[in-house]
């Protein structure tokens, strides 16, 4: 068969194996055998269900109401174990996938790196306050931090609250910092001191990051890369930490990038509405999410592609749910970070349109939907269907159920039920769900989008708007109008949009792919054309500042 028809017909009646049901499937609650996990992928293919990603739940010990896991995650044993689960499932048919242990969970893969290499923790930037009504005032930074800078913000004077009601300037005064303290005596003020301290993991550090990545993603390649592209399809990651607010070579990085001082300039960062200050904002955050990309999802993005396979997500809220001032607060930059996954999406809390429009605009063609945890035990594959069906409609196409567990008796598993395996009494039939999502998955990813409007994620003016003590004004009713437009895709809280309502089908960008679009022309005349999609209507959600690239 070769004619489109016939194609499209074929893919419906005998889709691959890829579109059907990937499951987590937990390697937790009893010690793990090679004869287990073949029984168990041979329970899972007898009912259509081909394929499952496989995570560990307490790889460091007890944890999350589980034993520890039996062998331990990386381990000789476990790697064994690993390489004979894919050379099994390869024989039989099976297609394995890889969690990375490097957002939710209790690998501590990041705390075990900076305890070894105190230089891979990542800084965060601090604020330490001291009040005067007149006389002087020091504002000294906490050990083990650094000071960048200092002002002065002047006051009324008086008792109480009246002392620290700001009196109108232009900007702040800039105070001198000496030997990790700064100094006032100009009057009533609130003098501020600015300081960088060890935070997190260090997502801005090429080093730092390429040891991470050599954790999980190094150690499979050496041990189990044989199967790359054939018994192992791909990887998943879950909720990623936020990116830092300051970096070992922020400062200067940036003054490359932008051709100006950020230190002098960093009480804009909590402070100040005018074009000076958003302009500040907007380059500092923009700056975190290339910092971010250099360092940790470029070679990311490189190591997929070096091997062939794809990577599915499901980010922290808000991020997930396509928020422009969560993405911005967690990522500087939500839609610009995740262009290299070969599977954007979320779980039930987030929103497939606004990851189906990134699979759109960067060409992928497949959106992650991890779903239904904490649900019970009680749903019924008629029951999940229902709930599945919104994530297809709004642009998912890979269904990740959550999830089968190995074993049941050394864990607690309340916290995040179902298991949706052979401990299910209507997994007898379960073939007839696993075939009804593959049919549908494998139409939904054939061919590409069509839709004429594009929505704009206004993370220009989020960028600018936000403080790090968070979001002014302009950046919340700029958010606001733009979930009215869009919609709400939360499970259970579902909201269609203005657009929806009205029956015009939409994607969702934000100025960095825009700035990439190529400008088209047909006979209905002008469009933008962003990969294989072509728009001919922008809707600008109240945005207060546009990227100069769009």
């Amino acid at each position: 068969m070769t004619d489109p028809a016939s194609r499209l017909l074929s893919r419906f009646t005998d889709p691959a194996p890829e579109y059907g049901p990937l499951p987590l499937w937990w390697w937790s609650g009893a010690p793990v055998t090679r004869e287990r996990l073949r029984w168990q992928m041979q329970q899972m293919l007898a009912q259509g269900v081909r394929q499952a990603v496989v995570i560990c739940l307490a790889p460091t010990g007890p944890m999350f109401g589980s034993l520890a896991d039996d062998p331990p995650y990386l381990s000789p044993e476990w790697l064994s174990l690993l390489d004979d689960a894919c050379a099994d499932a390869d024989e039989l048919g099976f297609t394995l996938w890889m969690y990375d242990q490097i957002g939710f969970s209790g690998a501590n893969l990041q705390g075990r790196l900076t305890a070894e290499r105190p230089e891979f923790a990542g800084l965060a930037l601090y604020r330490t306050t001291a009040d005067t009504d007149g006389g002087p005032a020091v504002a000294r930074a906490p050990a083990g931090h650094t000071a960048l800078a200092a002002y002065a913000t002047l006051t009324s004077g008086g008792d109480g609250e009246a002392r620290r009601m700001p009196v109108p300037v232009p900007v702040p005064v800039p105070v001198p910092v000496s030997g990790g303290e700064a100094r006032w005596e100009g009057g009533p003020a609130r003098l501020t001191l600015v300081h960088s301290g060890t935070s997190g993991f260090d997502y801005f550090g090429v080093e730092a990051c390429a040891a991470l990545l050599d954790q999980v993603h190094g150690t499979l390649e050496r041990h189990v890369g044989k199967w790359f592209g054939r018994s192992v399809g791909g990887f998943f990651q879950d909720e990623l930490p936020a990116l830092p607010t300051w970096g070992r070579d922020f400062a200067d990085t940036f003054a490359a990038r932008y051709g100006y001082d950020l230190v002098p300039r960093i009480a804009a960062l909590w402070e100040g509405g005018d074009d000076e200050a958003v302009r500040v904002r907007r380059d500092f955050h923009e700056h975190r999410a290339t910092l971010g990309r250099r360092a940790f999802f470029g070679p990311q993005r490189a190591y997929f592609e070096r091997h062939g396979l794809i990577c599915g997500f499901d980010q922290p809220s808000p991020a997930r749910e396509g928020d422009p001032v969560g993405g911005v607060t967690v990522y500087g930059d939500y839609h610009a970070t995740h262009r290299g996954y070969g599977a954007p999406g979320s779980d039930h809390w987030g929103d497939a349109k606004v990851h189906s429009s990134m699979a759109h605009a960067n060409g992928e063609p497949r959106t992650w939907i991890e779903a239904f945890h904490s649900s019970g035990w009680g749903g019924t594959p008629e029951e999940t269907y229902d709930w599945l069906s919104p994530f297809l409609r709004r642009g998912a196409n890979l269904y990740d159920p959550h999830a089968v567990y190995y074993a049941t008796p050394g864990g607690w598993w309340e916290w995040a039920p179902p298991s949706t395996c052979w401990r299910q009494p209507y997994w007898p039939v379960y073939h007839v769900f696993a075939g009804a999502v593959a049919r549908l998955c494998s139409v939904l990813t054939a061919g590409h989008h069509v839709c004429d409007t594009v929505l704009l994620s206004p993370t220009t003016t989020a960028q600018g708007h936000l403080t790090l003590d968070g979001p002014l004004a302009p950046a919340t009713e700029s958010a606001e109008l733009y979930h009215r437009l869009n919609g709400v895709g939360t499970w259970f809280a579902e909201r269609r949009g203005v657009l929806e309502r009205a029956g015009i089908d939409h994607d969702v960008l934000d100025e960095t792919a825009l700035a990439g679009a190529r400008v088209a022309s047909d006979a209905s005349g002008a469009a933008l054309a962003v990969g294989a999609e072509t728009y001919r209507t922008v809707v600008v959600p109240g945005a207060r500042a546009l990227h100069a690239a769009a």
